[in-house]
Formats: C-alpha cells, structure tokens, sequence
C-alpha cells in the first residue's frame, strides 16, 4: 500500500514562524535581527496607531517605513486602535478589521489576511466575523509548549511567547528528529519587551541557534497557513497512483519514502507506470516529478541536502521538444574569421558563442552605463517610488561564454525578466574577455563593480539585499568574487548567489565527482549524447586561453570545489541541466556547500542542456528558473 506524507517544501517536515503585535519602532531591531539569520514573522499593526508617539514609553513606526521595514516578512492586523473585541458591539468589531486591512492594505501592497487578537481577547461568535472580514486565520495568546499544526486557525495558538522557555524549546525543536509527523515552532511576543526587559540578547541567541538550517522551513504565519491550506486541496487518485493539484501552489509529497512534488494546476503520478498508463492528466498535463538524485552527494540528516529535480514536460530520458525543435532550426556555425589569439580561433569561438532569446518581461526599463569602466546594462522595473527603490534587492548578473566570449547584452533579457518578478536592480557587466585580459583581471573587472555598487549610493537600493549571480563561467568568476569579497572583511556581505550551472572545477582530476555517460539516461543516441559530451575536455583549452599559467589549476579561484572553507559563501541557488557535461561537477558543489552548513537550494532541469537558462521565450524552464531566481532574490 503507498504512504503519503505531507511535507513543507523542499521536502522538510520542520517549520518555524514568528509573531510580533503592535508595530512599536523595537521592530527595527528585530526585524534586522530575524533578516540576519533567513527567519520570517508577521507583524501584527493597529493602522491608527502608526507615528504616535505622545503617551507611549516606545512610539510606533510610521506609515511612511511600513513597506520597507517589513519587506520579505508579513504584515497582518490587530484592529485599527487596539480594541478589546470581546466586549465590543459586532458592528465594531468590523468596523475595526475593514479600516485597519484597507489602511495596512494601501501601506504595504498587498491583501492582508493575518489577525491577532488584541489583549488577547476573544470568543467563538468572532470566527466567522472575522472570515467575513476577509481574515484567514487569527492568533491567540495562550501557548502550547508544542510543535503542533493548529486545530482551529481562527484560534491559532503559538509554542510560546519568548520570554517563556525559548531557548529551551529551540534545543528540543532542533534535537528532535523525527520525520512522521510535521513540526511547527511558533513564537510570539512583542519587540518593545526586549527593549523593557533589557533581553535583546535572548532573540539574538534564538537566532543565531535556529537561523540559516537547511532542515527547517522558515516561513510567515501567513505562508504557513495558504501552504497547508493548498496541500489539503490535493485530490489523488482512488488507487493513490497520484495526485492533481487545483491550487497554484506546488505542493511537496513523501511517497513511499521519496520525495514528490506536485506542481500547481497539474496531476502528478508518483511512478511511471502510472503516467504511461493515461495519456492526459485532468488539466492536459501529466507529469511524474522525481525525487532526490541518485548520483547527488548525500550528507548526514540535518543538512537534508538533496538536488531537486525539475522534470521536463516531454518526459525523461530525451531532450525537451522545444530545445530539440530550437536546436534542430538553427543556423549552421559560421566559420573564416581570422582573429587568433594564442594560436586558437577565438573569432570564431565569440561568433558563434551568444544565443537567440525573446524579451518576456514588461514594465522594465533598460540602459547601458558603465561602473567603474566596466560596461553594464542597467534594469529596473519602471514606475518604482523612492521607497521601493530604497527597499530593492540588488542583483549583480556575471554572464558565461567559456571566459572568451559572450556580451552582457545577450542576457538582457534574463535581467529584464528577474527585474520584473522580484522588484530588484538588476546589472549585468561586460567584463574584459580572455584571452587578451587574463586571470585573475577579469575577476577584478566584477569584484569592483560589486564593491562600487555597495558603498556609492548612485544607485538606489538596500545594501542588505546584495545578490550575485552568474552562469557557466560566469559562475566562476561570481564564486572567486564571493571569496575576495570575503577575504578582505572576514565577512559575508552577500546576501546570496544564483549559479545557473557554474563551471567549479578546472583540475581535471575527478576528486570530487566522476564523470561517466551512463549516469545520463537516454544519452546512448543522439542529440542527447552530444549535449552531453559537447563540453569534454574543454579544461586545457580554459587553461590556456584564460588562467595562461598565472595561477595553479587547484587554486579555489580557478575551481571553486576546492575551496578550503564554504563559510565564505551565502545562501546559494544553483541550477545544472541534465544533459549537461557540467552537471556532476555543479552538483557536487552544490552538495560540498551543503555538508559546510551553508543555505542551498539544488535544481535539476530535465530535458535541458548547457545555456538552457539565456533561452527565454524559446524553452519554458528558462522562465522557471528565472521565477526561482526572483523568488530568491525577493525573500
């Protein structure tokens, strides 16, 4: 008989949320402190209170700093004046909700959803007010001790509130392995207690225990609540064969032991017996999505690494039809250019290195400039107030080309499109090329236009939202940046790195991962077995053309798998495809950096070969990873 667990995404079964009320300007500090450490909240806010001052030992935040403050966490409501609802006419009480939603609404820029109740007060007749109202779950004051899903949203009880059994809790909540059922750690409080109670270190202790694991789900009351809402929704098969989801939220599914995802709007089937018996799931789309990958490294429990597989809509074992159909309708190689470098066609190699791709964003506003002599393409969404500029990510995009070629305007597109989704400022920079600029110059060219952005304030952005990101060799060139950047203040001030299938090891040696055709399924025919081979032995070449002897290939800076100490990284996205020479050395990285304790998140795209990602319009797992990218970029 098959087991089904649900699990939170990325396949955990651990999650922690916080909760703090009244928006008293103690915020600041804590939601510095929770940011640190890749923990979200809600934050509950009474609209009417916000700038007041006179006649409170802690004043309130003001409207103006709503949207930044709390960006990446949630806002919620707690009545417009902090009413006491259970003593209260009905009428009021509705009153109060509807005018605190719309204000915190117009504020921040989005439905609010969330609710707690002030002083704790409240009685049954309240929970269908309060869905009238539009409000989907409601947190109370009186606390579990427990790592329990709630029984009744609209009285959502926390674990605990901070100042009882916190850090006692968390050595429970972080020692208790086990997988059968989900665990939820909910704290609640309110900032200004810190400050009163002159106990800041308590939530600084907290965090830096439970922040950044890769075992746990950090998530906002609110993420929390939709999440399992749309994992009930789930309707399988009377066979339990799989599953159609009629949500837009992907779900994750333990089956028989391996981990399912369950995409939005579409019917899953958890073996492929299964898919081959039907032709079409209810929507028109059937796909079987894949567990953990056999050949990924696999660290012991509690780093819970595992590369997730995202499959192709053509099925497995065979390219995807758009790429094969794009791949079969182009133009042959154009050869005679007459430009040498060291002996090598490097003409010919920068005229056939970039790739066709469509503009599939809107509303982005895009320019050429330079920093600090380095040519750049600027993006940024247009119609940005100066609040939200000052509240963006930033996104520094380092662009591949085997270290010899390709143009920062050739991934425009990419920036555009990631500009769009997240709200960031998006740069992608023409750093100079090799061979004619060698190791480690080019590196520089991008460690400086980093350092430029961080501490000019040309351009308009949060400087805690700093993201670098790069694909194939620009990959590389991200990752020796990451490890300069590091080395010269012994801190990480990235706050995260997107790596679309970076080149990691130059040393030809294998120590880390091996190489063997038979680990690609399918790859016995062609095209299929020439994606995966069409990058063989290109180690001599980049040797020659781009590190010229200036450096041993073994040094971390040329392949980054050999770095000594993983600390130096940030959180990491990173994408490999599956007919992609590359992809054991990227995934091999992927679980180094992992093992070392840092944030990673590991996608495998089905179907897909090197480049995939610059393909925009033409393959659809180009705008998927760039959707990654912007949901990573945005947190």
């Amino acid at each position: 008989m098959t087991r089904i667990y649900t699990c939170f995404p990325e396949g955990k079964y651990k999650a922690l949320t916080l909760s703090y009320d009244d928006g008293k300007i103690t915020d600041r500090r804590l939601t510095d402190i929770l940011r640190s450490s890749g923990i979200k909240a809600t934050f509950h806010l009474n609209s009417a209170c916000l700038g007041a001052s006179e006649g409170h030992r802690i004043p309130y935040i003001t409207e103006e700093e709503v949207k930044t403050l709390y960006r990446g966490f949630e806002v919620a409501s707690h009545t417009c004046t902090h009413l006491t609802m259970g003593r209260t006419p009905s009428a009021e009480n509705i009153r109060e909700v509807l005018k605190d939603r719309e204000k915190l609404e117009e504020l921040c820029g989005y439905p609010v959803r969330g609710f707690s109740y002030p002083n704790g007060v409240y009685d049954s007749s309240l929970f269908d007010l309060l869905k009238l109202c539009g409000i989907s779950y409601a947190r109370v004051t009186g606390s579990t001790g427990r790592f329990d899903l709630p029984d009744n949203y609209m009285a959502w009880k926390p674990t605990c509130h901070h100042d009882h059994g916190l850090l006692e809790l968390t050595e429970k909540f972080i020692r208790t392995d086990y997988d059968q059922r989900l665990m939820l750690f909910y704290v609640w409080g309110h900032s200004y207690e810190f400050e009163l109670n002159h106990n800041w270190g308590l939530i600084e202790e907290f965090a830096e225990k439970v922040g950044h694991r890769d075992d746990i789900w950090y998530a906002t009351n609110g993420e929390i609540q939709s999440y399992l809402a749309c994992a009930r929704s789930l309707v399988f098969f009377a066979d339990m064969r799989g599953a159609f989801n009629p949500t837009a939220t992907d779900v994750w599914l333990n089956v028989d032991g391996q981990l399912r995802i369950v995409r939005g709007g579409e019917t899953c089937y958890f073996n492929r017996e299964a898919a081959a018996s039907v032709k079409h799931s209810a929507n028109g789309t059937g796909r079987i999505f894949s567990q953990v990958s056999e050949n990924t490294p696999s660290p012991e429990r509690g780093k819970d690494f595992h590369v997730i597989t995202i499959p192709s809509p053509s099925g497995s074992g065979k390219l995807d039809a758009k790429l094969k159909a794009w791949r079969d309708s182009r133009p042959p190689k154009s050869e005679g250019n007459p430009y040498y470098v060291l002996g090598e066609p490097i003409g010919d190699m920068r005229d056939n290195m970039d790739q066709p791709s469509l503009d599939i964003s809107a509303g982005v506003a895009s320019r050429k400039d330079e920093i600090c002599g380095v040519p750049a393409w600027i993006c940024e969404p247009e119609h940005q107030t100066e609040t939200e500029k000052a509240g963006r990510p930033c996104f520094l995009y380092i662009h591949g080309g085997s270290f010899v070629g390709g143009t920062a305007e050739a991934f425009l597109n990419v920036c555009r499109y990631i500009s769009q989704k997240s709200g960031a400022l998006s740069i992608c920079i023409d750093y100079r090329l090799a061979p004619e600029t060698a190791f480690p110059d080019n590196i520089f060219d991008c460690l400086k236009v980093l350092k430029y952005l961080r501490a000019c304030g040309h351009y308009v952005f949060d400087r805690n939202r700093m993201y670098l990101g790069g694909d194939s060799a620009g990959g590389n060139l991200a990752l020796a940046c990451a490890q300069l950047d590091y080395r010269e203040s012994g801190k990480k001030k990235l706050r995260g790195m997107a790596l679309y299938y970076p080149v990691t090891d130059l040393t030809m040696e294998e120590k880390e991962w091996t190489w063997n055709l038979s680990d690609y399924e399918g790859a016995a025919q062609d095209p299929e077995k020439h994606c995966c081979q069409s990058l063989k032995g290109f180690e001599p070449m980049i040797l020659k053309l781009y590190v010229q002897e200036r450096a041993g290939k073994e040094n971390p800076l040329v392949s980054p798998i050999r770095t000594p100490d993983f600390s130096v990284y940030p959180d990491l996205l990173i994408a490999s495809a599956e007919y992609d020479y590359l992809r054991p050395q990227v995934e091999a990285f992927a679980g180094k950096a992992a093992a070392a304790g840092c944030s990673v998140r590991a996608l495998r795209y089905g179907g897909m070969n090197h480049a995939f990602a610059g393909l925009t319009g033409i393959v659809d797992q180009a705008r998927e990873l760039l959707d990654e990218t912007a949901d990573f970029i945005s947190r």
